[in-house]
């Protein structure tokens, strides 16, 4: 999975969290001149699997958490349920 978080100081140095399956992964990378920074998890999702995704710089700059849930056909309806 590759993450691309913006908002931040050119050259800060940024830690990226992703939170899947009840585990956790963090990476580091520091801002472009553009105030971006791209790093790359060595992990699979399926579409169904939930995450949160958060991204901290070393200036206090921070990303708001983003969650996803399941794709829309990946919640069973209530059809599927009885």
């Amino acid at each position: 999975m590759t993450v691309r978080a913006t908002g931040f100081a050119p050259g800060e140095r940024v830690g990226v969290r992703l939170a899947a399956r009840g585990r956790v992964w963090t990476r580091r990378g520091a801002a472009g001149e553009t105030g971006s920074v791209t790093v790359r998890f060595r992990v699979s999702l399926g579409r169904c699997d939930r995450y949160t995704l958060q991204a901290f710089g070393s200036a206090g700059s921070r990303i708001r958490p983003r969650s996803t849930g399941p794709q829309p056909d990946c919640v069973p309806s209530a059809a599927d349920v009885r």
